[in-house]
């Protein structure tokens, strides 16, 4: 039983350096220059994200381990639809900042918000397979959201080592790194709207 949860865990972890997770979370980080507020983003991601897991595993649970046809691909579209928002969004901020207007920059409570609802939609659009895996035979038949809960708990812990192994180059600089102005934001914004874009195409060409 330690050994499945062991896996579980290092696989959420695994989970957390996905691409899509990386670009959504990066692109709400530019908009709070701290380590801490960067932790903090982090952490809400993981929440929702978890969070998220665990209630739909619940439903598909009470289902019976199966989703209805076509539900997989529509999440995904809408995740998709989310990370091409999120990184249209950085790159508007970036060219006003170039054209000289700083703009409206939520920061604070806003984005942290913003950062937990995101979590929860890519726990939604990443659940099919969570589900398969945690009713798979040997994957602990008896404790499939104990699974999730470890799964989420992993990719939590994840996500939070990885901002943290980020800002340690960029100590004492980030306010200058993450300003609109940087490069950052625009190298950020478009590889985030690029995986939006792969990840719709993938399913609409499907």
């Amino acid at each position: 039983m330690l050994t499945l949860f062991g896996l579980a865990f290092l696989i959420g972890m695994r989970h957390a350096l996905d691409p899509d997770h990386i670009a959504a979370v990066s692109n709400l980080a530019l908009q709070d220059a701290s380590a801490g507020r960067l932790l903090h983003h982090g952490a809400a991601w993981g929440m929702g994200h978890g969070g998220m897991l665990i209630v739909f595993g619940i439903a598909v649970t009470l289902l019976g381990g199966q989703l209805p046809p076509g539900i997989d691909s529509l999440l995904q579209l809408a995740m998709a639809a989310v990370l091409l928002g999120l990184g249209i969004s950085t790159l508007r901020r970036a060219w006003r900042a170039r054209n000289g207007s700083r703009g409206a920059n939520p920061g604070g409570s806003r984005t942290m918000h913003n950062s937990f609802l995101v979590g929860l939609a890519q726990g939604l659009a990443g659940t099919a397979t969570l589900t398969l895996m945690a009713t798979l035979p040997h994957a602990h038949e008896r404790s499939p959201l104990l699974f999730l809960a470890v799964f989420a708990l992993g990719s939590l812990i994840g996500m939070l080592g990885l901002l943290a192994v980020a800002t340690l180059p960029l100590a004492g600089r980030l306010k200058s790194a993450f300003a609109p102005r940087s490069p950052l934001h625009w190298i950020i914004g478009l590889a985030t709207a690029a995986i939006g874009c792969n990840a719709a195409a993938s399913q609409l060409l499907h």
